[in-house]
């Protein structure tokens, strides 16, 4: 009988743990791989892809942009993020120089369709560290976007966001 309560408090207790570590992962996921889609300056699609993880056994070249294109980031899948209130987003580009960017933060449907830019950013260097707490804003799903400001083109090496 003692041996019955052991097993089942041990069973109880790595379920309880199991639980512990789902829920501490939703809350600050490191997203290592995402999807891309170059827009040119006209909105038209110059290209798509998937930014791989850092550890992955195969080369990438980065994404490039023209002044006046944008990249749009979302999950591998295609799909927007999805983020509770509260929670602090950081998005991070690793550029080939030192160029000016403007960044955006998209709440959009769960189609990934654009309803507002929620916050925006210029920044020149060659790493753009950007970070933002999600307020109230209405709706859960979102994605990144960023624009080169610059009259030379400019390459995304590496881009992650963790939330």
């Amino acid at each position: 009988m003692k041996m019955k309560k052991t097993i089942s408090l041990c069973i109880a207790l790595v379920m309880i743990f199991s639980l512990s570590l789902s829920a501490m992962a939703a809350t600050n996921e490191n997203i290592l791989e995402m999807s891309y889609i170059v827009y040119d300056k006209d909105g038209k699609v110059k290209e798509c892809g998937v930014i791989p993880n850092s550890n992955a056994r195969y080369s990438w070249s980065g994404i490039t942009l023209e002044n006046g294109e944008t990249a749009v980031f979302k999950k591998k899948d295609g799909a927007p993020f999805t983020i509770a209130i509260g929670t602090r987003c950081k998005f991070e580009l690793s550029l080939n120089k030192k160029c000016k960017i403007r960044a955006a933060f998209v709440r959009s449907n769960v189609d990934g369709v654009a309803k507002e830019t929620v916050k925006t950013w210029n920044v020149t260097g060659k790493v753009a560290s950007l970070e933002y707490t999600l307020d109230n804003h209405n709706g859960s799903y979102f994605y990144w976007k960023t624009t080169n400001l610059s009259s030379d083109a400019v390459t995304i090496n590496q881009a992650s966001f963790t939330f």
